[in-house]
This record gives structure tokens, C-alpha cells and sequence, in this order.
């Protein structure tokens, strides 16, 4: 379904509620999380956004203010609480995974 914006827009399931997150495969982040991920606490993308991460294969969703929220590579998403850092690790699910598949397929 595609946005005002005219780029593909999907409904995520997300811990605060269902919410409309925009698929921006034009974005690209300054710069990545760091090489064990302390970065992303306090990275900043586009706001209710999905866009790939410098790290091949990873994608990452950010909230309404723009901060990131969830990590998410093929085997795993990891749940990112803005200003503190990594939570709980999981399954992706296969939303999540076609996230992946869809902003990252050449």
C-alpha cells in the first residue's frame, strides 16, 4: 500500500500499538550502531520509518520521534529501548522478515 509520499507503506504490530511505518529504501543512516551496537540507543532516522541499516541484511524501525526501536536481521530482532539500549532478543516475525526481503532485495 503506498503512502501520500507515494513509497510503500506496511501496519507493524509494535509493543505501544499498531502503527503505519513507511519503507524508505532511499534513506541511508550517517552512520551505523558501532561494531557491538552501542550506537543505536541514540541513533535518528525518519520518523514511524523502515530503512536499511549500514550493516548488510539488517533493517531497522524507528517510532514517531525518529528514534530506532527494533534491529532486524533474518534469524533474529532485537527490541531497542531509545536512550538505553538493547532489550529482549527474539524470532523475527514474518512481517518482520519481509521487511528485510523487501529493502534489502537487489
Amino acid at each position: 500500500m503506498p503512502s501520500q509520499s507515494g513509497r510503500d507503506v506496511v501496519v507493524m504490530h509494535l509493543p505501544d500499538g499498531d502503527t503505519i511505518i513507511e519503507l524508505r529504501p532511499d534513506f541511508v543512516p550517517p552512520s551505523g550502531g558501532g561494531r557491538s551496537g552501542q550506537f543505536v540507543k541514540n541513533l535518528i532516522g525518519p520518523p514511524k520509518s523502515a530503512f536499511r541499516s549500514p550493516k548488510p541484511g539488517r533493517v531497522w524501525v524507528t517510532n514517531a520521534q525518529g528514534q530506532i526501536i527494533l534491529d532486524i536481521e533474518n534469524d533474529r530482532t532485537k527490541l531497542v529501548q531509545p536512550t538505553t539500549g538493547f532489550q529482549e532478543k527474539r524470532d523475527p516475525t514474518p512481517q518482520e522478515r519481509d521487511l528485510v526481503l523487501r529493502l534489502w532485495r537487489k
